[in-house]
């Protein structure tokens, strides 16, 4: 325990396991190679550019509370686990917002609201517990199956800022069938690659902008509106 942690690089320990008020990431590299890696606390990144890159050899990483930049979008993050699994328990990016968020192989991904430069999520499955998920220079991309759990309100993937691309390459469920999905890509474009509500429905599912919406199908939402240059069924 301590109310404040500030950690150099951690280049290799079997596990990582670290609990403080606040925890500041002065370096980028955060490696457990056989272990864990939990971060308990808020934590901020304070690498001076560059990239952040939490590393498990498939096993859990955890964080939390909060993630935030020291300044907007100057440094990246990136999280590894293999066929391990990501929880952040608290948002990313949402006082500061993050640079590129990497999360680069997981079996299970659970993300809170993330705000970041770019946000490129891999994992087998993909649960989106909150309402915001934004890029502000760069595109959205989710590889894997997503799963809307916020509850009965309006999950939102914003990449309209900078115009980026809004990727799903898989299918998109909700359990409760009471989560709405709003994508807004402004004049970029956005892609579902797997159907949409073909498990279990979902809310309302929007289009608010684009400038080319690719749509696979889409078997069960509340409702649909889509507004884009051109729609490609």
């Amino acid at each position: 325990a301590a109310s404040q942690a500030d950690l150099a690089a951690i280049e290799d320990a079997a596990a990582i396991a670290v609990t403080a008020d606040n925890i500041d990431l002065n370096a980028a590299t955060y490696t457990a190679s056989s272990g864990s890696l939990t971060l308990s606390g808020d934590v901020d990144l304070d690498l001076n550019g560059g990239t952040v890159a939490l590393t498990t050899t498939d096993q859990a990483l955890t964080v939390t509370g909060t993630i935030n930049d020291d300044a907007a979008g100057d440094s990246a993050l990136t999280l590894t686990t293999g066929t391990g699994t990501v929880d952040l328990q608290g948002d990313a990016g949402a006082t500061r917002a993050l640079g590129a968020f990497t999360l680069a192989s997981a079996s299970q991904a659970d993300l809170a609201d993330v705000t970041a430069a770019s946000l490129a999520i891999t994992a087998d499955n993909i649960d989106l517990n909150d309402t915001t998920y934004t890029a502000t220079t760069g595109g959205v991309t989710f590889t894997g199956a997503v799963d809307l759990d916020a509850g009965a309100v309006t999950t939102t993937v914003d990449s309209s800022a900078g115009n980026g691309a809004i990727v799903f390459t898989s299918t998109i469920d909700d359990a409760a069938s009471d989560t709405a999905l709003s994508l807004d890509a402004g004049t970029g474009t956005v892609t579902t690659g797997g159907a949409i509500g073909g498990t279990s429905g979902i809310g309302t599912f929007t289009v608010s902008a684009a400038s080319q919406a690719d749509l696979a199908a889409i078997e069960d939402a509340a409702a649909i509106a889509v507004t884009a240059d051109n729609i490609d069924l």
